[in-house]
């Protein structure tokens, strides 16, 4: 469809329509009906609970265009919170790639001005904001809000609700809230509110994506991972090894990953070596007296061109060269020796003073899992941890439960600890922080059992109908 040709009254009907806009304007169709509703919809408050590959950043960002254009007025705004910086450069980026497809008969008559975390549409201003700790960060603004947008609302730390929602309320603002599921937060109390015009929408209803590539990974996960991840269902988070509020204080959501390391600090690295359908993950962090500091989260994805071993070790090693590592530790159960061996004599080959150590959790330190989970969760508890904000990690560490007495098959177990579908981030974290300096292997014994154990022991003993059973060792009886 030619727009120039168009008479005014139906080009005002396109561009008045967010629908037809992003059909007609942007030639991008929408995924679903489902997605027409939201963005029709005359709701003022609306959150949506969306499966992994959806396209809902793509929708926030498509709405946030339209109504810049066409529903707020010169130095009025729309602002986008995320749970850290980095989410809030994925988001703008994507505003971005919006803005140059809008139809060049349309676009002439825009002014486009552009910042990092600002977009300028005919002065009418876009804004992102990672929602940390600092009330800088939220408040500051100058621009009389009128649409609201929480994007990846579930890693929002629920503290920081206080600040973000009046901000909704003193500018009358539209909301909307968009999120994958990620426990029993502030997101799923509001999912469930009726305060919200609320949606529920799979991997499924995105009708662009190919069916059959969807039950693959159905194929590939448990089934309590698949209903979280591409079915957007809420997972019960009673029984989680690491409660939302531990992960949200050891989350430094205004910080990110380091790019350029220190010569002054000496850094260490876990690294939990994928299988074929897995990436590889790599965790490099420094300690600071009793502080412990994440500075880099890194997924190795294998390519399929049979090298299976060699690409991953190689980005190894750069990251060792980079951080100049004084250690690593990686998981080699089930996998044998010998990726860690190639690894010791190709840094031994670069003159690297890297020591390099294999971990097989299933016959020398066969509960190191348990001890080193538990390590991790005292830790935590202490605030002793400390990491940028990282998506996967994060969902890793909820998705660990205390076992229930007749664990599903499908779930890996640790004795005492089970978690649903991947731990690949946990466990690299897990040996990175093993091997910091004066760090010692934790088997977990009775005396040196977590609050966290205790709480939910007096929980199942309350519960007749409910009766999980920690199975807890003690080395000292072994």
């Amino acid at each position: 469809m030619e727009l120039k040709k168009l008479s005014k009254e139906k080009l005002n009907t396109i561009l008045l329509d967010p629908v037809l806009f992003s059909t007609h304007v942007l030639n991008l169709p929408c995924v679903s009906e489902t997605e027409e509703k939201i963005m029709r919809s005359k709701a003022r408050r609306i959150c949506i609970a969306a499966g992994r590959r959806w396209g809902k950043t793509t929708m926030l960002s498509i709405f946030s265009v339209w109504f810049a254009l066409t529903q707020i007025k010169e130095k009025e705004s729309i602002i986008i919170f995320t749970p850290s910086w980095e989410q809030c450069e994925i988001i703008m980026d994507s505003i971005r790639d919006i803005i140059s497809c809008i139809n060049p008969f349309i676009k002439k008559s825009i002014r486009i001005q552009s910042k990092k975390y600002e977009i300028k549409i005919n002065g009418r201003v876009i804004i992102t904001k990672s929602a940390t700790r600092t009330s800088r960060s939220i408040r500051g603004h100058g621009a009389k809000i009128k649409l609201l947008i929480r994007d990846e609302d579930a890693f929002i730390p629920d503290i920081m609700m206080k600040a973000i929602r009046p901000i909704r309320l003193s500018n009358s603002a539209k909301e909307i809230v968009a999120s994958s599921t990620a426990g029993h937060n502030h997101f799923y109390k509001d999912w469930h509110s009726k305060v919200y015009e609320s949606y529920r929408v799979t991997t499924y209803d995105n009708k662009l994506l190919d069916k059959k590539e969807i039950d693959e990974e159905k194929e590939l996960l448990t089934k309590s991972e698949f209903d979280q991840e591409y079915m957007a269902e809420f997972m019960d988070d009673r029984f989680a090894v690491f409660p939302q509020n531990i992960i949200d204080e050891a989350t430094e959501f205004g910080k990110k990953f380091t790019d350029y390391p220190s010569d002054e600090i000496e850094y260490v690295m876990g690294v939990d070596l994928g299988r074929r359908r897995d990436a590889t993950v790599v965790v490099v962090g420094h300690a600071e007296l009793n502080h412990i500091h994440i500075d880099l989260v890194k997924e190795i994805v294998y390519l399929q061109d049979g090298r299976f071993w060699s690409n991953a070790l190689r980005e190894i090693e750069d990251i060792a060269k980079k951080f100049h590592v004084t250690k690593i530790h990686i998981d080699q159960t089930g996998i044998g020796d010998k990726p860690t061996e190639d690894l010791r004599n190709s840094i031994a080959d670069h003159n690297l003073l890297t020591e390099v150590k294999g971990v097989d959790f299933t016959t020398r330190i066969k509960n190191s899992k348990t001890g080193l989970i538990n390590s991790l969760l005292l830790k935590f508890e202490r605030k002793e941890i400390h990491f940028p904000f990282c998506e996967k990690l994060i969902r890793q560490l909820k998705n660990i439960r205390f076992e229930a007495q007749n664990p599903s098959a499908a779930n890996s177990t640790y004795g005492r600890f089970t978690h649903v579908g991947h731990d690949d981030f946990v466990i690299a974290l897990t040996l990175c922080v093993n091997a910091l300096p004066q760090t010692a292997e934790l088997f977990y014994a009775v005396s040196s059992a977590s609050p966290q154990v205790e709480q939910f022991n007096q929980m199942q003993s309350s519960n007749p109908f409910e009766s999980p059973q920690l199975i807890i060792t003690n080395q000292s009886q072994q």
